[in-house]
């Protein structure tokens, strides 16, 4: 009977641990629940703060305890993303885990007990056998069956045992040391001077006493004072010695001044033919005085000149100088300085076409008075002429100068077009003929930037050869075939060694790198036909420009970068109509080292895309997005803010809340905020109204 209920009461306890573990589950799934609730109620606070009222305070209430609320859903949306807010879970939830493990032990060691106390059935019979031995004997049967309480007690009266030997040897530890102590003691007072030693000691040290005094208590009355007395002793050491530390520390910072003082006073010395230093110190006493007015004089000079050096500083940056004296000498010189180099002649049959004559360069002013062919005057800011004349002008002189220097007469110019307009880059390149006709350079080598799609130009001529070879004109498939040819192998030239020019005279020495699509061209000439430039330069009535790098990072929980995302949100703008060629895509530099290993093909093939580009390394991709948004009155998809740029720059602070378009990726869909397909009909209806009134034009 025992056993059985042993068995029963084992079932019954495994039921209740299991019907805790069910009630921690339940729990732990309705906090689950809570968590989608808490985190649809964040994207609703994110898109309803992209709208125009999403900075109003209008969420007003009272909270019990708290008071008052009025909050905005901009604010409400920012204190889920800085908080990142979950429920908060109870104390026994926390710990669920743990729980369950020590549940789950229990049921072992309960199954381990239930299977023990099953196999009674099995031993029952053997049980019966020996109730038969023991008949008439002191033993009883619940002897046998009470063993395993038995055995409890003995492993408690076995626990009890080790403690008390513990404690005993604890004990025994204890009363060894004391002894050990009391035997040290023993041998310190055995080693104990006697009185009348010691009252030699301290007379000894000075110390007056008398056989008549207690020692022990003289002695209590004198450590104290001597203790003081050693103090101070101690501390004057110690000041000696710091100030031991700083005399050498200034005897060593001395030496290293006099070394190579010392060192110029000898070679000085030899120099004026004297052996002994001492000799010669004397002799320059003599003339040190003199050489005292003129060191004043020098410091006085440069005292004068840092003045008028600060004084350019700040003329040249458009402010007072220090010394109002100094304003027009600083006028007149850079004056002269600018007619020397730019009232040459020559310059105004290039640069400055319409005036006769330099009058007057105002540096304080930054402007240039011109005398007209007329005899009048004009005035021209510095910051009206177009950097074109700028460069141009910047570029003659340098040259002009360079001329007479350089060494093996070779001119290299880095990139000097990338400013130039086509009617001023024509003139300098004319200027470099006459520049090498007249022997003053022997050779140019333009660096210049390559400004022409050839992925574009590409796509061009292969459609031509396919419009040709319809048409089964041979020659000209032939043709069209070598100058997709010639394109193909450019490209490769200019990907592996740059785009550059060099300029020989004469003539017949010149090698130019020049690329052909069916025309030949030079310097200044397009490569591409009209009706194609025409296409590529039309102005985009609207766009939409996507944050490549903050959708690819939409999924935080992913350490990885999702080329795809970016992909599915075009595809969406798409799919509202949107024509491809409206729609940009900028990356940061850095996304190329996030992308997983599927997703750099389809990267690369991005990048490809005339429409779609990456930010230069160690640069802000944002600044790129918006000031191109800003420019061309474009929408930007993305979920970022720009704070930081709304602080820095007010004047994009309105615009970039107005066309910022936020996103929420679910699965394999993206969600764009409310209104966004009414707006981009609107867009496209405004595009068509356009083309309309311009046919009527």
């Amino acid at each position: 009977d025992a056993i059985k209920k042993s068995i029963e009461k084992k079932e019954e306890d495994l039921k209740k641990i299991k019907k805790k573990i069910e009630d921690l589950t339940n729990k732990n799934e309705r906090i689950i629940e809570i968590n989608k609730f808490l985190i649809r109620l964040r994207d609703t606070c994110s898109e309803a703060s992209s709208s125009e009222f999403g900075e109003e305070k209008i969420i007003k209430g009272k909270v019990r305890g708290i008071g008052g609320i009025n909050v905005s859903f901009s604010e409400l949306y920012e204190l889920f993303l800085q908080n990142n807010i979950q429920f908060k879970q109870a104390e026994e939830l926390k710990s669920y885990k743990a729980k369950v493990l020590d549940y789950n032990k229990n049921i072992k060691s309960s199954r381990k007990s239930l299977d023990i106390l099953k196999e009674y059935q099995k031993v029952n019979k053997r049980i019966k056998v020996l109730e038969q031995k023991i008949k008439g004997k002191s033993s009883k049967l619940d002897d046998y069956i009470n063993l395993e309480t038995k055995i409890e007690y003995l492993e408690k009266e076995k626990r009890e045992r080790k403690s008390n030997i513990k404690k005993l040897e604890k004990e025994r530890l204890e009363n060894k040391k004391e002894i050990d102590n009391l035997s040290k003691l023993i041998e310190d007072i055995n080693k104990l001077p006697s009185k009348s030693s010691l009252i030699s000691d301290l007379k000894k040290l000075h110390i007056d006493v008398s056989s008549k005094d207690n020692i022990k208590e003289f002695c209590k009355k004198k450590v104290p004072e001597i203790k003081n007395e050693i103090d101070k002793e101690k501390n004057k050491l110690n000041k000696s010695e710091i100030e031991k530390e700083r005399v050498e520390k200034e005897i060593e910072k001395t030496k290293e001044k006099l070394d190579p003082l010392t060192k110029s006073i000898k070679k000085a010395a030899n120099e004026f033919g004297y052996v002994q230093i001492g000799e010669f110190i004397a002799y320059f006493e003599s003339y040190n005085q003199k050489l005292k007015k003129y060191l004043e004089n020098s410091y006085k000079l440069q005292t004068r000149l840092d003045v008028l050096k600060n004084d350019i500083l700040k003329v040249l940056d458009g402010k007072k100088p220090k010394n109002k004296t100094h304003l027009e000498i600083i006028d007149d010189q850079f004056d002269t300085i600018f007619k020397e180099i730019y009232g040459k002649k020559e310059f105004f049959e290039y640069v400055f076409k319409d005036y006769s004559n330099i009058k007057q360069f105002d540096i304080a002013n930054k402007s240039i008075i011109f005398e007209t062919p007329g005899g009048l005057e004009e005035t021209r800011d510095l910051e009206e002429f177009s950097s074109g004349e700028k460069t141009y002008a910047y570029c003659r002189s340098i040259i002009s100068m360079s001329a007479d220097i350089a060494k093996y007469n070779i001119v290299i110019l880095d990139e000097s077009y990338a400013l130039l307009d086509h009617e001023h880059s024509q003139d300098l390149y004319n200027f470099q003929e006459e520049m090498i006709e007249r022997k003053g350079i022997t050779k140019f080598i333009n660096i210049l930037p390559l400004k022409e799609d050839l992925d574009g130009i590409l796509k061009i001529l292969e459609r031509n050869l396919e419009d040709e070879k319809e048409r089964g004109n041979g020659d000209n498939i032939e043709l069209l075939k070598n100058k997709l040819n010639n394109v193909k192998d450019f490209k490769k030239k200019v990907s592996e060694n740059g785009y550059y020019q060099e300029i020989h005279y004469p003539e017949y020495k010149r090698k130019e790198l020049i690329m052909n699509v069916g025309y030949g061209v030079n310097i200044g000439k397009s490569s591409i036909p009209e009706e194609d430039i025409d296409e590529y330069d039309k102005e985009i009535p609207f766009s939409f420009i996507l944050d490549g790098s903050n959708i690819a990072y939409s999924n935080r929980l992913s350490e990885k970068a999702s080329i795809r995302n970016v992909v599915k949100c075009k595809k969406k703008l798409m799919k509202f109509g949107v024509p491809e060629k409206y729609i940009f895509i900028i990356f940061g530099s850095g996304v190329r080292h996030h992308i997983s290993a599927k997703d750099e093909f389809l990267y690369n093939e991005l990048l490809k895309d005339i429409n779609v580009n990456q930010a230069p390394a160690e640069r802000d991709d944002d600044w790129f997005i918006i000031k191109y948004a800003f420019d061309h009155n474009s929408y930007i998809i993305t979920n970022d803010r720009y704070l930081d740029y709304r602080k820095k720059s007010p004047e994009f602070a309105d615009f970039i809340k107005k066309h910022s378009i936020h996103y929420t990726t679910l699965g394999r869909d993206i969600q764009f905020d409310m209104g966004i397909k009414e707006k981009i009909k609107n867009l496209i209806s405004e595009n068509k109204d356009n083309k309309s009134k311009i046919r009527e034009i």
